[in-house]
Formats: structure tokens, C-alpha cells, sequence
């Protein structure tokens, strides 16, 4: 039988909702593979760990939960269509249809394939940074989400301006239910909303017209495979849909509040000891796309499940138990030399204050940046990553360019209390 630490406090709490990371490094200092009895659930926190983790195949994606078909008939109305189609994910997943998805769409999300959209996006990005104007405004409201609305909807095939506050609409309603714990019939209820008007979307203005690379890959998929069924693709769409609105937008945040909180790094073309790299402004944007995607991940877990019973550093993991990867975490480990560990954003008023208590000098490269696992790792590695970067680096530039970055009020952000997830409520920036 497996005994949790008495001397560790429970994984979710008020305290580790809001600013989670305090957490992390009681679990990597003092119990790196912890059981916690409330979640039933393993948790993995170093860096090494979880990599080796990520690829281990005795893991596999989290099944269908058995506990949705003990709950009220009322309540089961709303959850089990809703958990039906998170159990199509891919992320969720490792039925052969998500893998065949997954093949297909690689091609059209390739760095390669989504480049050309770059011109495009620097020049949405301006536009929006420009129309923050020099008064009291939100980042997040009045730049990160409609860039990343704007992106995403030009990668579906879809109107920005129609189907785009649709898209925030469904994307809002299924991360709030992914992020809830326990049964919240509300999140269920829009949740379910949100996945019956996406099939109608998929249906109507994505595969009757595929006029996208990734429209048409999903659409020959459904054509062309027997495996495919038209609820996997819509799980798909959903997929893309939860990753390119809220993450793109928190992690626009978060890079703002790192350059906010943080004097480290020098200003680009500059040579202050941290190498002639930083002369070259795309040198200089990737760095702060990776550095805040390793410093507060939009999502902290990667959820497995055990398909086989094995012993791991001497903890029992037994068939059918949770074990939960925490991506957020690895990026914070210090024992492996690689990544720096600073206290995180908390994003609620009195903000923690940047520290490196590893004594470490600044990220000298993106590419040394790039060692976290904000986007996982394996069979599971999020498929929208290259998209992902390429719009942060130009957001960043057209905040950078509008001198919008100076003007972001760190203490007064307020960060929504999700555990396993960062996002925000507001990301307020000060009169120029």
C-alpha cells in the first residue's frame, strides 16, 4: 500500500493554486517522486525524471475516468459527453486514430509550413501593440488574446473577426473545465456547449471548404482512413483550439512580466557580459520566448497513466494509478546543471521578486533556453510548437518595437487560481 509523505502538505491547496512553484521545490528538494493521497495520483518533479518519464512506454495517455459513470444521471448528462471527447485528444490519447491525426498533421505544422505565416502575424502584432495607444490599458484583453485569436484563426481557415470570439468562447469553456477538480456541473454544462458548436464549425466551415493546410490534411484524413471518425478530428480542432488561444496569450504574458521583473538581461544590441549574441534582435527574442516558457509554462502537467506495474527510483507504480509529469517543475531543476531556478510570477498583487538562488548567470542562448519541457517530449510533443514560438517571437518584437513592455504594472496582475495551469486575469500596463 502506498503511504504519502505526513510530514508534506497536501499537492493542492489555496496556496499552490495561486503560485504553485513553492510547491515544486519542496517535491524536487524533498520527495522528487511523491504520492498524494487526495488526488491519488503520483507526482514526478525533477528534470531527469520526467524526461525519461515522458518516454517511457509502461506510461501511456490517461484513460477514460471510471468515476464518471457513478456520478447523478443530471451530471452525467453534461460530463460524459464531455469526457467522450477529451478521451479523443491526442494528448489523452494513444488510440491509433490520434497517432494517424497526428502523422497527418505534422507536415502542415512543420517550422516550414506555418514560416510563411510570419509576415502576416509581425504585421497583426504591430497593429495591435499601436492600438494600445499611451493610456491605461490590458495586455492581455488588448494585445495577447486577439494576436492569438488572429493567429489561430488564420491557421484553422477561419474569419478573425467572426468565428474568432467563438473560438475564444469554446477554448475558455474547455480549459475551465480541464482546469477544475472535482465535478463542477456549470464547466461541465458549457463545456459540453462549447464541443457540440465546434463540431458544427469543423463541419460547416472547416471540412466543407478546407482551404488550409491543416483543414485539408484533417479533412483527406476523414476521407482517406477508417480509423478516423469525424468526433476525432473535432477532438483535434479542440486540441489546437485550447493550445493556440489561452496558452499563446499567457505565455505573451508571462514574457512581459519576466521583462518587467528582471534587469538580468541586457537590451538587445547591447554587450553587457552575456555574449555577442545578444546583438541579433531574433538571437534576443528567442531567448525571452524560451526563457518564459521554461520559467511559468502555460500548462505544468503532463498526466500519464500505468499500463504495466514497475518499481521507479523504489516507488511501487501499479497498473491503472496516475502519474503526474510536472513539466513546470523540470524547468526550475537545477541538480541536472541545465535549467535556472528563479522564483516564479505569480501575477497577484506584491508579485515575488525575481532571484536566482542557484547563483547561476543569465540564459547566454535560446537554444540553451530551449531545454525545457514546456511543450513535453515523445509521442505526445505538442504539435503546434513551432506556431507557438514563431508568434511569441513576433509578439514580442511588436511590443518591444511599441514600447509597451516598460509599461506593465507587475503588481497589480492578477493571476487566475488554476492548479496545474498558468493563466490570468489581467495583465494591466501604466500610462506611458
Amino acid at each position: 500500500m502506498t503511504v504519502r509523505d505526513q510530514t508534506l502538505p497536501p499537492v493542492v491547496t489555496p496556496a499552490s493554486r495561486l503560485d504553485p512553484y513553492p510547491l515544486y521545490r519542496l517535491l524536487r528538494d524533498r520527495s522528487p517522486v511523491h504520492w498524494d493521497e487526495e488526488t491519488r495520483s503520483w507526482y514526478v518533479s525533477r528534470r531527469d525524471d520526467t524526461v525519461e518519464l515522458l518516454r517511457d512506454p509502461r506510461l501511456g495517455a490517461h484513460t477514460y475516468p471510471d468515476w464518471v459513470h457513478s456520478l447523478p444521471l443530471p451530471e452525467r448528462r453534461d460530463v460524459v459527453p464531455v469526457e467522450d471527447h477529451l478521451a479523443r485528444w491526442p494528448v489523452f490519447s494513444d488510440r491509433p486514430a490520434q497517432q494517424l491525426l497526428r502523422r497527418r498533421l505534422q507536415p502542415a505544422l512543420s517550422r516550414t509550413a506555418v514560416a510563411p505565416m510570419g509576415d502576416a502575424i509581425r504585421e497583426v502584432t504591430r497593429s495591435l501593440a499601436r492600438g494600445l495607444g499611451e493610456g491605461a490599458a490590458d495586455l492581455l484583453t488588448g494585445f495577447a488574446r486577439p494576436a492569438a485569436t488572429w493567429t489561430l484563426s488564420r491557421l484553422l481557415g477561419s474569419s478573425p473577426d467572426e468565428d474568432g470570439p467563438r473560438l475564444v468562447r469554446w477554448s475558455d469553456a474547455l480549459v475551465r473545465y480541464l482546469g477544475s477538480t472535482g465535478v463542477d456541473v456549470r464547466l461541465a454544462g458549457a463545456a459540453r456547449v462549447a464541443v457540440e458548436e465546434l463540431t458544427g464549425h469543423v463541419v460547416s466551415r472547416m471540412l466543407n471548404d478546407p482551404v488550409t493546410p491543416v483543414a485539408q490534411a484533417l479533412a483527406r484524413a476523414l476521407d482517406e482512413e477508417e480509423t478516423v471518425e469525424l468526433d476525432d478530428v473535432v477532438a483535434m480542432v479542440a486540441q489546437l483550439v485550447t493550445g493556440g488561444v489561452e496558452p499563446t496569450a499567457t505565455a505573451t504574458c508571462v514574457m512581459a512580466l519576466r521583462h518587467a521583473q528582471s534587469q538580468e538581461l541586457p537590451a538587445p544590441g547591447t554587450d553587457r557580459g552575456a555574449g555577442a549574441a545578444w546583438a541579433d534582435p531574433e538571437v534576443w527574442a528567442d531567448a525571452q520566448v524560451e526563457e518564459a516558457l521554461r520559467f511559468d509554462p502555460p500548462f505544468h502537467f503532463a498526466p500519464r497513466e500505468v499500463k504495466a506495474d514497475f518499481d521507479y527510483r523504489g516507488h511501487p507504480f501499479v497498473t491503472g494509478q496516475r502519474v503526474v509529469l510536472i513539466l513546470a517543475s523540470a524547468g526550475h531543476d537545477t541538480t541536472g546543471g541545465e535549467a535556472m531556478s528563479r522564483c516564479p510570477v505569480t501575477g497577484a498583487a506584491g508579485a515575488t521578486a525575481v532571484s536566482d538562488s542557484a547563483g547561476r548567470p543569465p540564459v547566454a542562448s535560446a537554444e540553451q533556453a530551449a531545454g525545457h519541457l514546456a511543450f513535453g517530449r515523445g509521442r505526445h510533443y505538442c504539435l503546434g510548437a513551432s506556431l507557438a514560438r514563431l508568434h511569441l517571437r513576433m509578439a514580442w518584437s511588436a511590443l518591444a518595437e511599441a514600447r509597451v513592455l516598460e509599461r506593465v504594472d507587475a503588481a497589480a496582475v492578477e493571476r487566475i487560481p488554476d492548479f496545474g495551469m498558468t493563466s490570468f486575469r489581467t495583465c494591466p500596463l501604466r500610462p506611458a
